[in-house]
């Protein structure tokens, strides 16, 4: 058995003064409005936009870009969905399935209008460089929960 640990996960958290189901609505219904599409997505490495970013709230739901072309890139699968407490992933953008590390998202109401989002990125020995690339995203999730996740929230 496989330790998925051995490589330690990214653990991020940001507080937030917006009630819990409202940043669960955001983080989960509406990806297209707080990521950062331009620098990361499969349609910006091929120097593009994506027309849209879409996470299905459900079971088994999918994760996926619409490519200008109309085509879908899958980037996950949801494996995990419990509005408005908690969802997780698999993540694989721009790869294949077999390249899928985890991501799981919790939302802790800390008071009616203040939660604390917790991310938790692991997964990273199920693939062969998981240790090399995980460092990428240290500051990839700092960036996109911090600055595009949290501005969203504020503008929405």
């Amino acid at each position: 058995m496989t330790d998925l640990h051995a490589v330690d996960p990214i653990e991020k958290h940001l507080k937030v003064r917006v009630p819990q189901a409202f940043a669960f609505e955001v983080f989960t219904e509406r990806m297209a409005l707080w990521w950062p599409a331009s620098t990361h997505s499969v349609a910006a490495g091929q120097g593009a936009q994506p027309t849209d970013i879409v996470m299905k709230g459900r079971l088994g739901g999918r994760i996926y870009e619409v490519l200008p072309d109309g085509r879908e890139s899958d980037w996950g699968q949801v494996t995990e969905w419990q509005p408005p407490q908690r969802v997780a992933f698999t993540w694989h953008p721009g790869h294949p399935v077999e390249r899928a590390t985890h991501v799981t998202v919790q939302f802790a109401a800390l008071a009616e209008a203040e939660t604390e989002v917790t991310l938790c990125h692991d997964g990273w020995d199920r693939i062969a460089d998981g240790a090399a690339i995980r460092p990428q995203y240290v500051p990839g999730w700092d960036h996109v929960l911090r600055e595009c996740y949290a501005a969203a929230l504020i503008t929405s």
